[in-house]
């Protein structure tokens, strides 16, 4: 644990950003759809992760540090507490957010906070068909790095717009299971 933490502190003197992407909060007051933050933060942190211009921190090295100082995972998090995470994994902005699904409408906010001061720095916000879950992550992503002031090529946006399914029933059933595991239900 210290060693992936040593290398993301190192990293940090290379990169200008690196980020932290926490679960996303469900706003809807149905635990069924909790399963989409988490979705949310791991897609969003495998397509920023595919730009060499800035660094971002695996969500399996969060999930270590999160399960090591006994907080839970999920977007409910307090942000004082996703801050210290930050902190203790390198990062210098923490990409945090919400979703609200409302009558087959998804709307997705993200907001950074810079891990130093605490300060909401900016927000973005994407908002489709809960249908297109995967299109409006690429598109959050997209957003995000125009926010973060990432230029990206046309081989970048080709890198993170590749979807491995449109099927929305699979990423669920695929969440709810590793929910499932990380929660030591299976």
């Amino acid at each position: 644990m210290n060693k992936i933490i040593l290398v993301v502190l190192l990293s940090t003197t290379i990169f200008a950003d690196v980020i932290s992407v926490t679960g996303f909060r469900n706003n809807t007051s149905n635990p069924k759809n909790d399963w989409i933050g988490e979705a949310i933060a791991d897609n969003l942190t495998t397509d920023l992760s595919k730009i060499d211009k800035i660094k971002v921190v695996s969500r399996s090295s969060l999930k270590d540090v999160l399960k090591e100082q006994k907080f839970t995972h999920s977007g409910l998090v307090e942000q004082d507490k996703s801050i210290e995470i930050g902190k203790m994994v390198g990062a210098n902005t923490l990409l945090s957010g919400d979703y609200t699904v409302f009558n087959g409408v998804l709307i997705i906010n993200g907001q950074f906070t810079d891990i130093e001061s605490g300060v909401i720095k900016s927000s973005v916000k994407v908002e489709g068909n809960f249908n297109d879950l995967y299109l409006l992550q690429k598109q959050l992503a997209q957003k995000v790095l125009e926010e973060l002031g990432v230029d990206i090529n046309e081989k970048d946006r080709i890198k993170i717009s590749q979807v491995s399914t449109e099927k929305v029933k699979a990423l669920e059933k695929n969440y709810l299971g590793v929910i499932a595991l990380d929660n030591n239900e299976v």
